[in-house]
């Protein structure tokens, strides 16, 4: 089954051919382009939500991923040197 994302794209690029064939009117272009945006916007708040609690999960199990990201825009965030004990 295709993503609700990938479905609507299709069916905007079919309303725009059939517009372009003169079968269908513009305003069965704009409500397919409206659905389509709608998923796409669906698919990104999915993504976020996932993103935020992977953050929330790494957090609540003891944290420990600070060393592991660094983000290179930046260079004073970096990651603390592990150190070992004799």
């Amino acid at each position: 089954m295709r993503p609700a994302s990938a479905s609507a794209t299709h069916g905007t690029e079919l309303a725009l051919n059939e517009y372009q064939a003169g079968t269908v009117d513009y305003t069965t272009v704009a409500t397919a382009q409206a659905t389509q945006l709608s998923a796409q916007q669906s698919a990104l708040n999915v993504e976020q939500q996932r993103l935020l609690d992977a953050a929330s999960l790494i957090g609540d199990l003891g944290g420990g991923w600070s060393g592991v990201l660094h983000d290179p825009r930046h260079p004073g965030l970096a990651a603390p040197q592990a150190t070992m004990s004799p």
